[in-house]
């Protein structure tokens, strides 16, 4: 093969780092697979191929590397069959150490085992169990927390104020979503103390000077500022060069201007208070416009052009102010403020991370991360430096390769430098341009860092950059260098798109035709105009720019319009769809459009996402199937069961199933109608069979038996889609094979668990692929999937879809560089400060996003080998165009990215200086017309003409215009202006729970977020128990425990025992429950009342009470109007002069709190009485709360 003198390079090249920037399609794993042959056939200085390692970040990459390494010996082997050290690197290909980075770490963490904590036969937990694993770990956690919340301040204000308004869902995602992330540093108690103390120091200095926020405020400020000031230097050139000398423009914008030079010098000096008042004091006076003759349509095309400028400016101006809204002493004192809560959640999070950590361990578990860190531990010491073992690593290894250095975490880089030879033998390859994994952490700031550095002199390392690309037609690359030549920046993404950047053709492989247009560039614009005010949604304008999408690959294939060069033959052939590919940004909610549309024109596709896995019919129905052999008493699985085709039970019979029985779960209701029915019997003794087997059987195996003795894979063969459905069924039987092999202690609960988890990390998994490589299908993927892949034909479609902004719209945000923040919140009045680490924050977030999604944009064009179709919807009614400003030398300006939302903001200005974009001229206010060095062609389709339906015509307007003149009757005006009074009652519901009536009536803003505070929660018989479900077990155990056999706790525990026996209750939920604690209630005076009394536990009833006692302030409630109200008492009992309520609760609290606690319940109680009081006609003398945990009884 013959190399560019930039490839022989990085072969070649030794002595130092080497970072190589290597551009889409530029060949370097070529070039990394033959700088390791040279090194391992160099006779000067031989070097084993075990004295090599070679890291990726995918196992596929890891067996692509090794299979072309390997290839590469044999080839050589071939030639000098005798030598010795070629024979002994053939051997030695199956143990070296070409791997991912996580099976890197296993290995050394396994080689020095010895030197760790750790178990010797560890092994890797299953995401999903981690997962729960995790979740509990949080559970116990909060549960002490909140046991010590009146005592505890800061925990208060941090549960109140960032917790939820019905529960404290919201501080368990915000602690979750930080602890992963912190995960990905590599000392993460480090960071995390680091983050807080920046708040205390504001606080106890009152100085923002060395705060890490402030500084990136500053620094965003004087960008900004540049900004302006380049916006007024192309105004005043423009009012120079192309108004008349006698413009009112003349000598307008200078003072203008002038204004934000103290703005700039206050900037410089990190003069925060200066810069506000700065600020505050700018002025802008009214445009001004030559009018009349004097307004030639040259003057008027000028004025517009400087008009657009200055409002940009303003608008810069505006989003300036808007960062220093919050006054100097106001910044420090949020910060002071917050700053027991971050400390306290930031203690939580150091709590969760030791306790999850010791759970694994107590599995022997590590997760990927825990690979990483202990490497890190194994490899440095407390200072940071290399210990014993990283440098017997850094001398067996006489050079690390690593590929996608891009896609590098904080963690990951510090292993790199760890076993290096003091930073001089690592070879880095990647693309900054292709990082695209921010939300797998990867720090794009580690290659930036690099690729500065070892571009100068004496930067302690040597860039080389690879520049050709060899997967490319001409036309690709020259439209990928124009559009990103003119959009990415330093700014946004990361780095300058100069000429230094440019691909430059290398693919000359491909033959030459007469006729070449049909390898044009494309912009496929599906116009969503209704009319001049009006345009479809985002969603309406997505289905008809499918179907544009559709018509077009239709057109392309039916004839020889596009032709493609054969792999095979290496000659010019009529496109097919196997060769295209539609790109999007994400397929969830896209893709099924995209199919829909493709299908309407008889086009088969494939879109690796289509459904997802865990939601499809024929998977949710054997779920459902496991989840009623686990436990029968769940409707909605046991419904969906009952109604599949195995079954085929009609919804008339469902109904005659609960019509025979009402007040019962409806497998109660099947059990009592199974007599009279032969249908319902069998479906019981089919359901038993399983049942019975199920505790000894694994879940595959169950799932195996469901399939064919039911016939189920059978009956999914005579619905629609019959292949991918029975391939989805084989590919759950084959997990639920994978995670009992993975996890000893298995079984249906865990793996139901195990599925449980993945939904709830909003994860699904992948859906059975039944299509090869060689099915002429038209394939549908994301911009993400596609990475590293290469299509003849690709479009890249949805470009006008906004970018998802919601990280910026957490309670909590973070950066790796700036720590972490919240905004502050006054608990007291219920009010919500921003604060400035927010507020920066959130500028980053913005600025992170855009790059991230420049950088995919840039991935996604850079698939093409031969022609590129954009495709967007836009409205010609101009809503929602964003307009370009250029330089006279036909440059964006810098501030060019200010309000881009979505890639199309990009595109359009990117292309309207292009000799075929006059359309697009006039819609981004662009005047210039440049040629360029490939051919495009815009087709703009009116969503109307890709419509079948004709639609209605308007009426005339002379029409409407006589019914409005004709006069309205009055009859008919006050009809029309009645308003009903009682539309206040659409706000009261027609039943409430006591429980929900007791969230209401707690003061105005507060909510108590405890875990135990678990209403209508059906019991699962569940291998592992959180927290959550203590308090739930425990009542079940009350209700069922026979209390004439509770003199001793020996008693209780063996009536525990019986309960698990018999299938009640699962092992780890008897663990969960203390005999000891349920003894020392029977023995208390409260408990021996109850032992002795006439009683009923976990009694239900409904009463009916007045809405205005819940709803005083509702309109129009009338005295008449009622709620039925439910409720659940767990105990009550008679003696001779009234009811007696006792409620027990599994609180966590102390004897001295209890007093305390037990009034949250007063409200609750109160009901339950009146309840009682009502249906025995009998009064309630006495209410009592027994606190479990401590044994306290409590009169309410």
């Amino acid at each position: 093969m013959e190399w560019t003198k930039e490839q022989q390079e990085a072969i070649d090249y030794r002595s130092e780092n080497i970072l190589v920037a290597a551009a889409a399609g530029s060949g370097k794993t070529a070039v990394l697979v033959e700088r390791i042959i040279q090194k391992i056939t160099d006779t000067k200085n031989l070097v084993g191929i075990d004295e090599i390692l070679v890291l990726t970040f995918t196992d596929a990459a890891a067996a692509e590397m090794r299979h072309k390494i390997a290839d590469a010996v044999r080839a050589e082997l071939a030639k000098e069959p005798s030598d010795e050290h070629l024979r002994r690197q053939n051997l030695l290909m199956g143990s070296a150490m070409i791997s991912t980075i996580h099976s890197f770490c296993m290995s050394v963490i396994r080689s020095n085992i010895h030197h760790t904590q750790l178990p010797a036969a560890f092994s890797i937990v299953s995401e999903a169990e981690n997962e729960i694993l995790l979740t509990q770990a949080l559970d116990i956690v909060l549960e002490k927390f909140y046991a010590n919340i009146e005592k505890d301040s800061s925990f208060r204000q941090l549960a109140l104020g960032y917790g939820g308004t019905k529960n404290d869902s919201a501080l368990r995602d915000m602690t979750l979503n930080l602890y992963r992330f912190s995960e990905s540093m590599a000392r993460p108690a480090e960071w995390l103390n680091s983050a807080v103390r920046q708040y205390r120091r504001a606080g106890e200095t009152d100085d923002l000077s060395d705060n890490k926020f402030a500084e990136f405020l500053f620094d965003e400020t004087k960008k900004s500022l540049e900004d302006i000031l380049q916006l007024y230097g192309l105004m005043i050139e423009y009012v120079e060069n192309e108004l008349p000398s006698d413009h009112k423009m003349h000598g307008f914008f200078e003072p203008e201007r002038e204004q934000f030079l103290p703005v700039q010098t206050a900037a410089e000096q990190k003069d925060y208070a200066g810069v506000r008042a700065a600020l505050q004091g700018l002025h802008f006076a009214t445009f001004p416009s030559a009018r009349g003759k004097s307004a030639t349509a040259e003057v008027v095309a000028s004025q517009k052009k400087i008009k657009a400028l200055r409002d940009l400016a303003k608008e810069l101006a505006v989003d300036l102010q808007d960062k220093f809204s919050i006054a100097y002493q106001d910044a420090v004192e949020r910060m002071r403020m917050t700053y027991p809560q971050l400390r306290t959640f930031k203690n939580i999070l150091l709590m969760v991370r030791r306790l999850h950590t010791k759970m694994k361990r107590e599995k022997n578990y590590l997760d990927f991360s825990d690979l990483e860190h202990e490497t890190v531990r194994l490899l440095s010491d407390s200072r940071g430096n290399p210990t014993d073992v990283a440098r017997a690593l850094s001398e067996k290894y006489e050079e690390i390769l690593v590929d996608e250095y891009q896609d590098t975490n904080h963690v990951q880089d510090t292993i790199f430098r760890l076993i290096s030879r003091e930073g001089k033998n690592v070879f880095m390859v990647g693309d900054i341009k292709q990082c695209i994994y921010k939300f797998r952490h990867a720090v794009p700031d580690l290659f930036l860092e690099k690729y500065s550095r070892y571009g100068e002199a004496d930067g302690g390392g040597h860039l080389i950059r690879l520049f050709k690309n060899f997967r490319s037609r001409e036309n690709v690359v020259n439209t990928v260098n124009d559009v990103f030549h003119k959009i990415m920046s330093r700014r946004v993404g990361d780095v300058d798109y100069t000429t230094e950047e440019y691909l430059v053709r290398g693919a000359d492989y491909y033959p030459r035709l007469e006729d070449e247009s049909g390898f044009a560039t494309e912009l496929l614009l599906t116009d969503t105009a209704v009319d001049e005010k009006k345009s479809l949604t985002a969603a309406e304008g997505f289905v008809y720019e499918a179907r544009n999408i559709a018509r077009r690959i239709r057109q392309m294939t039916d004839g020889a319009e596009v032709m493609v060069t054969d792999k095979q033959t290496g000659k010019p052939r009529a496109a097919e769809l196997r060769d295209i590919v539609i790109l999007v940004r994400q397929t969830k909610g896209v893709s099924s459009v995209l199919e829909e549309a493709l299908q309407r024109e008889g086009i088969p596709s494939y879109s690796a996402a289509g459904q997802a896995y865990l939601s499809t019919q024929e998977v949710l129905t054997a779920l459902s199937f496991l989840q009623i052999t686990e436990n029968p008493r769940q409707d909605i699985p046991l419904l969906a069961v009952l109604r599949s085709p195995v079954f085929g039970f009609t919804a008339g019979e469902l109904a005659d199933i609960r019509a025979n029985r009402k007040h019962c779960t409806f497998y109660e209701a099947l059990q009592a109608y199974a007599p009279q029915n032969e249908k319902a019997a069998n479906f019981l003794n089919i359901l038993e069979s399983f049942r019975d087997a199920a505790p000894h059987t694994t879940v595959d195996a169950l799932l195996w038996r469901f399939y064919r003795e039911l016939g189920y894979e059978h009956i999914v063969g005579t619905m629609d889609n019959p292949i991918v459905r029975q391939a989805n069924l084989r590919l759950l039987y084959e997990r639920a094979a994978e995670f009992e092999r993975g996890n000893p202690q298995g079984g249906v609960t865990r793996f139901l668990a195990y599925i449980d988890a993945m939904r709830s990390r909003k994860k699904d998994m992948t859906a059975a692929r039944v299509l090869g490589e060689n099915d002429n299908v038209v394939r549908i993927m994301t911009m993400h999937k596609s990475k590293g892949l290469e299509f003849p034909i690709v479009f890249v479609a949805g470009l006008s879809k906004k970018f998802n902004s919601e990280d910026a719209k957490k309670n909590i945000l973070w950066n790796s560089e700036l720590g972490f923040g919240l905004n502050c919140v006054d608990t007291e009045r219920r009010v919500k400060y921003p604060s400035l680490p927010m507020h920066t924050l959130k500028m980053k977030i913005d600025q992170d996003l855009r790059s991230e999604e420049m950088r995919l944009f840039y991935v996604a064009l850079t698939r093409a080998k031969e022609k590129l179709v954009l495709s967007a919807a836009v409205d010609t009614g101009k809503k929602g165009w964003k307009s370009a400003a250029f330089t006279p030398d036909g440059m964006p300006i810098r501030a060019f990215n200010h309000g881009v939302t979505r890639m199309r903001d990009w595109l359009l200005p990117a292309l309207a200086a292009h000799p075929a974009a006059e359309f697009l001229r006039e819609y981004v206010a662009v005047s210039a017309r440049q040629e360029q060095p490939f051919p495009l062609k815009i087709e703009i389709t009116p969503w109307s003409d890709l419509e079948e339906v004709e639609v209605p015509s308007v009426p005339e307007q002379e029409t409407v215009s006589a019914a409005e003149n004709t006069p309205m009757p009055d009859d008919l005006i006050s009809r029309l202006e009645y308003q009903y009074p009682y539309r206040s009652y659409g706000d009261i519901p027609v039943k409430l729970s006591v429980s929900e009536i007791k969230q209401r009536q707690m003061p105005e803003g507060e909510h108590v977020p405890l875990l135990n505070a678990l209403v209508d929660k059906t019991l699962k018989k569940t291998e592992e128990v959180t927290g959550t479900e203590r308090g739930v077990i425990t009542h079940f155990v009350l209700q069922h425990l026979v209390d004439e056999e509770t003199e001793t706790a020996e008693q209780i525990q063996r009536q525990l025992e019986q309960m698990v026996d018999s299938g009640m209750i699962s092992r780890t939920q008897q663990d969960a429950v203390s005999a000891e604690s349920l003894f020392q209630f029977y023995q208390s005076d409260i408990g021996r009342r109850m032992k002795a009394a006439k009683r009923q536990k976990e009694y239900k009833f409904y009463m009916e009470i007045p809405a205005r006692d819940i709803f005083p302030s509702a309109e129009n409630c009338d005295d008449e109007q009622n709620i039925l109200l439910q409720g659940v008492v767990d105990c009550f009992f008679e003696e001779e002069d009234g009811l007696v309520v006792l409620d027990y609760k599994t609180d966590c609290v102390s004897a001295e709190y209890a007093e305390k606690a037990a009034q949250r319940y007063q409200e609750q109680l109160k009901y339950y009485a009146a309840g009682l009081s009502k249906i025995f006609h009998k009064p309630v003398k006495k209410k009592y709360i027994y606190f479990l945990h401590c044994g306290k009884t409590v009169e309410l």
